[in-house]
């Protein structure tokens, strides 16, 4: 894990801003790799993280909201295996739209635009999930 260094003596809200920017050292672009350290740490993948949670008895997961600030749709693309009904991921950026919503089709998810658009949120469900929403005639959110 990369983490910024010589922070100490910034204020709390610089210090916090300096610290979201921490992340796997194979994600640190090269101008920046001096400004910080490395640190070992213990590393799992979502599907392991699901998994510990629920057991093997289900792959079946309702609702999977996913903000991490930053790499969202690195972390969509690891998964494996699971049924999600419902899909709500932060996205950062044009680029993080256009893989984000690339992922989740290619998880048979469908895109629920009109849902809070504007929000930085995507949104996503599977087929009969979002027939459910039409029945219960909350088109006006999804059209």
């Amino acid at each position: 894990m990369w983490l910024p260094l010589e922070i100490e003596d910034l204020p709390q809200l610089y210090r916090d801003m300096a610290l979201a920017r921490s992340t796997l050292t194979k994600y640190v672009i090269e101008e920046d790799r001096p400004s910080g350290g490395t640190s070992s740490v213990q590393c799992f993948t979502l599907n392991a993280l699901v998994t510990a949670a629920l057991g093997r008895k289900t792959n079946a997961i309702d609702l999977l909201v996913l903000d991490t600030a930053g790499g969202e749709h690195r972390i969509l693309a690891t998964l494996e295996g699971l049924s999600i009904s419902m899909l709500v991921v932060r996205h950062h950026d044009e680029s993080d739209m256009y893989y984000i919503n690339g992922t989740a089709t290619n998880m048979h998810l469908e895109p629920l635009p009109r849902l809070l658009a504007g929000s930085g949120y995507l949104f996503f469900a599977d087929p009969t999930t979002k027939q459910r929403l039409i029945n219960l005639n909350l088109t006006s959110f999804m059209n």
